[in-house]
């Protein structure tokens, strides 16, 4: 199994060039090219702290929109404990709680429960480095349509469910998902947590509005 996580094409550009680590060499060299400095991953948005490793914009749309769908029904352990080395390293330094207080871990609910989400792949490898405690309380009501093709408003109206009516901590609560967007996700679990004041929101990429549909200049 070693041998053949080793003996693949690369996820980004699909080139054969052993080894390949998930990514060939080249696209982990553009794909790190993009992550934040630890003082830029930090932005408060209404009352929510949001941090992310990467900002998904017009000049790096396709590598970074190659990449999230690489990882799409979980991807590879090694992977996601990569990035979330990278997002440790980075968030550590900001001392947004107190050194010796763990935190608490929470994925945002896959839309399919038979789903093997990113979400919780990611949230598991923080939770690994952060040393804090994993859990699953919160469960999204099934929607006819999906949230891809929803516009603002319709996505405001996400409903989350916690799945323990008496679930609360006062230890820092961090909502992990791959891909913050408008951040209605987010909202809806805080929300439905009853708006805890030690919540944070965790996320591989953040992606910014209006984007472009370039060209992969960088293969």
């Amino acid at each position: 199994m070693t041998l053949l996580k080793y003996l693949r094409a690369c996820a980004i550009c699909h080139n054969y060039l052993p080894p390949c680590d998930w990514l060939c060499s080249f696209c982990w060299k553009c794909v790190e090219r993009e992550y934040l400095y630890s003082e830029d991953c930090y932005r408060l948005e209404k009352q929510i702290p949001y941090l992310r490793l990467i900002d998904w914009h017009e000049d790096n749309h396709l590598l970074i929109q190659y990449l999230i769908q690489s990882l799409k029904g979980g991807g590879p352990e090694f992977i996601f404990k990569r990035f979330a080395l990278e997002m440790f390293s980075r968030i550590l330094p900001l001392g947004l709680w107190d050194k010796n207080t763990f935190p608490l871990f929470l994925p945002v609910p896959p839309k399919n429960p038979k789903d093997k989400e990113h979400a919780f792949s990611l949230a598991k490898a923080l939770n690994f480095y952060f040393a804090g405690e994993l859990t699953q309380v919160l469960q999204r009501k099934i929607s006819s349509s999906f949230q891809k093709i929803k516009n603002k408003r319709e996505r405001a109206k996400i409903n989350i469910i916690k799945t323990r009516a008496d679930f609360s901590s006062s230890k820092p609560i961090i909502l992990v998902d791959d891909v913050l967007t408008t951040g209605s996700t987010a909202k809806a679990c805080w929300r439905a947590l009853n708006q805890p004041k030690n919540f944070f929101v965790f996320s591989l990429v953040w992606k910014k509005p209006k984007q472009g549909n370039r060209k992969l200049n960088f293969l």
